[in-house]
């Protein structure tokens, strides 16, 4: 995690490329540790620097290279995971493998609304309500 002002990445627009759930794991963890060390430094008082993750400093240049579908399809888990969506593929704090490997592939569009029924289905949840979560 470094310092925001890394370069700039072009605006994505149309389809969103696949991902490796690996990648989409990896991303999710880093911004939790960077929440955590926010948190912490407010509590010590410290005045919180404006900290973000810098793709040059992600360990694969796979990921790198793809850092828009992994910023996407990881931040959508994170936000279902943290709205209890996605608790019946969770222990509390692991988010089961299944849902990362099927966020990693899971058809979308940019900007566009992902149909989170349809999702929760896929994954084995047949009586999701009708919801629908606009991502950019």
């Amino acid at each position: 995690m470094g310092e925001c002002g890394g370069p700039r990445h072009e605006q994505h627009e149309g389809p969103l490329p696949a991902a490796t759930p690996e990648h989409l794991k990896v991303f999710l963890e880093l911004g939790r540790q960077m929440r955590r060390e926010l948190a912490s430094q407010r509590r010590a008082g410290l005045q919180s620097m404006n900290v973000g993750i810098n793709p040059t400093d992600l360990p694969d240049p796979a990921m790198q290279a793809n850092i828009m579908a992994v910023m996407v399809r990881s931040g959508l888990v994170g936000a279902f995971f943290e709205k209890g969506l996605l608790q019946p593929w969770s222990d509390g704090e692991t988010i089961d493998d299944r849902v990362f490997e099927l966020a990693a592939v899971w058809p979308m569009e940019v900007p566009g609304e992902f149909e989170l029924e349809a999702f929760l289905a896929a994954l084995g949840e047949t009586h999701a309500p009708r919801r629908r979560v606009s991502h950019l």
